[in-house]
């Protein structure tokens, strides 16, 4: 996971996320996008989500979103009845994230890290070993800080479905480009790879 930085909540969503959350509340069915301008929530929310992350998923870091996978809107708390249904609509809850890690569903741990956390940084938790491609807790990281580390790579799936071997052809395609300076870190995959 890249640090992000969240933006300013969309202006139609800081007007109408309360209503949408009580009409979700007080619904008897499953969670749907209602309708702003004809269109559902999440299509307008797509682009300032996108724009955070430069065009990255919040979680694994692939880049471009679009060009493999769908770019989704992830709900890091889960938005089922049954565990967080008031946060459907909060802005500080969505993250833009590719099919992979959108396949967190409704799994949910207070470990879990959140890559807009002001006190969240990559090498806090994480290191990238170039080698095998995998992301792994910090050695020389708390245990606490670990922990979380182990629960974010495992929900997130962060070393499944070929991604240690995807962020190693990534590097290798790209690492001398970006040392010599023609590459710029928004348009590569993985940035904690770089850093």
């Amino acid at each position: 996971m890249y640090k992000m930085v969240r933006g300013e909540m969309p202006i139609f969503l800081k007007d109408n996320w309360r209503r949408w959350t009580k009409q979700y509340l007080n619904s008897n069915s499953i969670f749907q996008w209602y309708q702003f301008e004809n269109r559902p929530v999440n299509q307008h929310l797509r682009e300032p989500l996108l724009k955070m992350t430069d065009k990255h998923c919040s979680f694994c870091d692939g880049y471009p979103m679009g060009r493999m996978t769908r770019n989704t809107i992830e709900h890091f708390r889960p938005k089922a009845k049954s565990k967080y249904p008031k946060l459907a609509y909060c802005w500080t809850n969505l993250f833009i994230a590719c099919d992979v890690c959108q396949e967190k569903n409704s799994n949910f741990d207070k470990l879990l890290l959140k890559p807009d956390a002001l006190d969240y940084e990559f090498l806090k938790y994480f290191i990238f070993d170039s080698f095998s491609g995998e992301i792994k807790p910090n050695p020389r990281a708390s245990k606490n800080n670990q922990d979380r580390a182990e629960k974010t790579i495992e929900i997130y799936k962060l070393n499944d479905n070929n991604l240690p071997e995807f962020r190693l052809e990534e590097l290798n395609n790209n690492e001398d480009d970006f040392l010599s300076g023609n590459k710029d870190l928004t348009t590569l995959s993985y940035r904690f790879m770089y850093i």
